[in-house]
């Protein structure tokens, strides 16, 4: 099978197209062919290995995760004796990033419970979109804070997957809704129901005079303390990824931050897949979708795909596509 391969860590150029085994299955696994996967930055830190963090999961002098992409949609072509919830032709989908990544490839192994049935009439593109930016922004919203109406929430990297599906998962409340991206993103924002939208290029939130209830944070990339002083008293702030010394400081240490700067902080400890089911639901009830660049990638382009989610230009997800 084809698959996007990164042998050494640093530029993006070191992607290769290879020719590699199909992947063989256990017992308890099964076998997807991927028809499209979604880039996250958790891929795009992998390959470059610039965060100790990242190298302790995949290597430290080298990738031992060579096939990256944790998001996936597909059709089971083979199963596992011991495989109960999924048969031959299924339509799946799923974050693999609990389970060796694997997902820029013609083909795909995992374990069952990695994978959750998708709607009927749900597309591959727009499946393959949600597993982890759909459940970051769902546990940001529903796992720390009861969100009341009045609410002025900001939203930090706002254009990307987390700030696309959280606008719509916030819809039917009464909130105010603020966006911090790249200016390429405002009218997209604003047209979703974004209330309001800073071009963090020409403006830092962090020192105007508008304060917030709750603040979730893509980016993670100002020092803690900006965040207490655009919070209300009672504010929370929420992190689901960024600068990786400052996630786990909050990871960590949310307790003591909590005492020095008189403000909630938390941390989104990303529970793969959890509530796909919840998030089906709302799909079927025609209340979510994923937003989908519109420059669309292939495998044999998947090189060029990262580049230009990198560039931090993207207007929702990229997706590649592995077959029509």
């Amino acid at each position: 099978m084809k698959a996007l391969v990164n042998r050494k860590y640093g530029s993006l150029k070191s992607l290769t197209i290879e020719e590699v085994p199909t992947p063989s299955i256990k017992s308890d696994e099964v076998l997807v062919k991927v028809k499209a996967v979604s880039i996250n930055d958790w891929d795009l830190g992998m390959i470059k290995g610039s965060s100790f963090v990242n190298r302790m999961q995949s290597g430290l002098f080298k990738p031992k995760l060579q096939i990256l992409g944790s998001d996936v949609a597909g059709v089971v072509v083979s199963v596992g004796s011991e495989v109960t919830k999924f048969r031959i032709g299924d339509r799946v989908y799923g974050d693999l990033s609990n389970n060796q990544f694997g997902g820029f490839a013609e083909y795909t192994a995992t374990y069952e419970k990695h994978l959750c049935h998708m709607p009927e009439s749900m597309p591959f593109d727009i499946a393959a979109a949600i597993p982890q930016a759909g459940m970051l922004a769902y546990q940001a919203l529903y796992d720390f804070i009861e969100i009341r109406d009045g609410m002025r929430i900001l939203i930090n990297g706002a254009g990307g997957g987390v700030g696309t599906y959280a606008v719509q998962m916030l819809r039917d409340l009464n909130v105010h809704l603020t966006g911090v991206d790249a200016e390429v993103k405002r009218e997209m924002l604003l047209s979703m129901g974004y209330n309001a939208f800073k071009d963090y290029k020409k403006v830092d939130f962090t020192k105007l005079a508008d304060k917030y209830d709750l603040i979730i944070d893509c980016k993670t990339n100002k020092p803690l303390s900006k965040y207490a002083k655009v919070l209300n008293d009672d504010g929370m702030y929420i992190t689901i990824g960024g600068d990786m010394i400052k996630v786990i400081r909050i990871l960590l240490g949310s307790k003591s931050l909590e005492k020095k700067y008189g403000r909630k902080y938390n941390c989104v400890q990303l529970s793969t897949n959890r509530n796909l089911p919840e998030i089906n639901q709302l799909y079927e009830e025609g209340k979510l979708t994923s937003i989908i660049d519109p420059r669309r990638f292939t495998l044999l382009s998947g090189r060029e795909a990262m580049t230009y989610y990198a560039s931090g230009e993207h207007l929702g997800k990229v997706l590649i596509v592995i077959e029509e």
